[in-house]
This record gives C-alpha cells, sequence and structure tokens, in this order.
C-alpha cells in the first residue's frame, strides 16, 4: 500500500468548502439580525415619539397643560414616558448585543471545530505516510 495524497487533498477541499460556506451563511446570519435588531429600535423610537404628542393632547383636552401651565400630573406622565421608552430601548438594544455576543462565540466554536477537524485530518495522513513507511522499511528487509 502506497500513501495516496488525493484522498487528504480531497477529504481537506471538502472541509474548508463546507467552512466557507458555513462562513458565508453564518456572516448573512448575522446581517440579519443587526438589521432586525436596529429596525426594532428604530420602530419603537417611532412609536413612542409618534405617541407624544398624543400623551400631550390626552392631557390639554383635560385642561392639565396649557401654554404657560403643567400639571404635576402632566410632568409624572411624561418622566414616566420617558423612563418606559428609555428602558424598553435599552433592553432591545441589550438583546440585540446578547444575540450578536451569541453569533460570535458560535462563530469562534465553529473556528475550534474547524482547526481541530484540520489537525485532526493532518494527524491522518502523517500517520497514514508513517504506516507505509514502515510497510517500504518491511518489505526491503524481507527482500
Amino acid at each position: 500500500m502506497a500513501y495516496d495524497p488525493s484522498v487528504y487533498e480531497s477529504q481537506r477541499r471538502e472541509l474548508m468548502k463546507n467552512f466557507a460556506a458555513e462562513g458565508s451563511m453564518n456572516a448573512f446570519a448575522r446581517t440579519l439580525s443587526r438589521q432586525r435588531g436596529e429596525r426594532n429600535l428604530s420602530d419603537m423610537s417611532r412609536q413612542f415619539e409618534q405617541a407624544l404628542p398624543q400623551i400631550r393632547s390626552g392631557y390639554a383636552k383635560r385642561n392639565l397643560i396649557t401654554p404657560n401651565v403643567k400639571s404635576g400630573i402632566f410632568v409624572n406622565a411624561l418622566q414616566k414616558f420617558a423612563m418606559d421608552r428609555m428602558r424598553q430601548e435599552n433592553q432591545a438594544a441589550q438583546d440585540l448585543a446578547l444575540e450578536l455576543g451569541q453569533q460570535e462565540v458560535q462563530e469562534k466554536m465553529r473556528q475550534e471545530r474547524f482547526n481541530e477537524t484540520m489537525k485532526d485530518l493532518e494527524t491522518d495522513k502523517n500517520r497514514q505516510i508513517a504506516q507505509d513507511a514502515q510497510a517500504v522499511l518491511q518489505y526491503r528487509a524481507g527482500m
């Protein structure tokens, strides 16, 4: 039996092709996640901005806000509104960061699996070369 480098090369090429394809899919998934998260933040901000005039008009209809006077009830409502907005936007930003962080960890793990598989493949190749060399030496000794 003689060492055949084509077996190793075909396995290596297949591994690299799969790694590249997975990497492309993961990069696209990260891009989509980032876009979705940013769109959610933008939508949330727009919804809050659209709700603010409605809150103002609701209090104005009840005469709790006039050009020169703002009631404590209205001020408290605005503070609560601002706090809710900040809390929800911060939570959405944290969720996005967490999701992107998890994807980054998964990518590092995928890279590590690839590296380990390549090392195993190289070890198998070297083992086969050593076995073939041993067989050649035994064949020569038997002559």
